[in-house]
């Protein structure tokens, strides 16, 4: 393996001009150098005139030059006036070679060369995590954007579901009052028909003036809860758009006016005709239920699938603050 004066002495003249370069001398010592062709061989037979008078550089350059050859093994040349004075003095200030049977000295890196390497590496380290800084800024406020978005859904769709499924209930609730006061008319109408068959006389529950006071409160409670139900389903298809589950619209618009207005405000409901209004709404506002119920379980689960999108958002974006301060405290920022 060869020694660092060797690999010094093996340089050629570009070789010489970039080892000049790295030692920080000006622009105009490296041209003298280069434009006298001195390669790795002649920097050891340079002198200090050499150096001053012929390559333009001033004392302290020299110096320089000459502690650089130092570290790398290389001695410097004899003045002229000993080089005349005989083979001796000449043997002298030229340092020996190693014996031919010593073991070859192991090629150690120049200290300035093994300096700026490691002033490389943390320089490229340091620009490494400044680019995944930024690069987590950037995640991080996109991630926000979308976990804020999803948020938003959540709570879209969780109003949405809110409302239907109130809107259910009361649609429950109102069926229950329709059944109990068709069974009652139709009770009564039968009861009328009967005795009239039977004896020429309508029945005693005919022109009940409290049974029917009864009845038109019942059916006064269901016509209430039937427009609540219809006016909350409205608000809710306009939140979610047409991609609510489809509820009819003509049942819809019938609810929201109201049922029943005829007899409501038309007295007794114990005829065959008024009975049959009551199946008739009964009937529509049955299907509505399970328009209304679907509409509700779809709304739910949108609900639940942002929240729980949310929510892996959130936990993303932990992880990442905590990467982005680690990188911070790592750099000082």
């Amino acid at each position: 393996m060869s020694s660092p004066a060797d690999m010094l002495r093996a340089l050629k003249v570009e070789g010489v001009t970039q080892w000049l370069q790295k030692l920080e001398l000006p622009q105009a010592v490296v041209d003298k150098f280069k434009d006298n062709s001195v390669a790795g061989a002649d920097l050891a037979t340079l002198t200090d005139e050499d150096l001053t008078d012929e390559l333009g550089c001033t004392t302290l350059q020299a110096r320089k030059i000459r502690r650089a050859l130092s570290e790398w093994g290389v001695g410097s040349a004899p003045p002229p006036a000993a080089a005349a004075s005989g083979v001796s003095a000449t043997s002298a200030a030229v340092p020996a070679e190693p014996a031919p049977s010593a073991p070859p000295m192991p090629a150690a890196p120049a200290p300035d060369a093994a300096a700026a390497a490691a002033a490389a590496a943390a320089q490229a380290q340091a620009a490494g995590a400044h680019q995944r800084l930024s690069e987590l800024g950037s995640q991080m406020q996109g991630l926000e954007a979308q976990a804020a978005e999803a948020a938003r859904g959540a709570a879209t769709y969780g109003r949405g579901s809110q409302l239907l499924s109130g809107a259910t209930a009361k649609l429950h609730d109102a069926m229950k009052a329709l059944g109990h006061t068709q069974a009652v008319g139709a009770f009564q109408t039968g009861h009328g028909l009967a005795r009239r068959a039977m004896f020429g006389v309508p029945g005693r529950f005919q022109n009940d003036f409290a049974g029917n006071m009864i009845e038109l409160a019942t059916l006064r409670r269901a016509n209430s809860d039937i427009q609540t139900a219809a006016n909350a389903v409205h608000e809710a298809s306009g939140l979610l758009g047409q991609q609510m589950p489809r509820v009819d619209e003509r049942a819809l618009a019938s609810c929201r006016a109201g049922l029943f207005q005829n007899m409501l405000f038309g007295g007794a409901i114990s005829d065959v005709m008024q009975m049959a209004q009551v199946k008739r709404s009964m009937e529509m506002v049955q299907g509505m239920t399970a328009e209304v119920q679907a509409a509700a379980q779809w709304a739910s689960q949108n609900a639940a699938a942002h929240q729980q999108r949310e929510a892996g958002m959130r936990q993303q974006l932990a992880t990442m603050h905590g990467e982005y301060e680690a990188l911070r405290r790592q750099l000082g920022a």
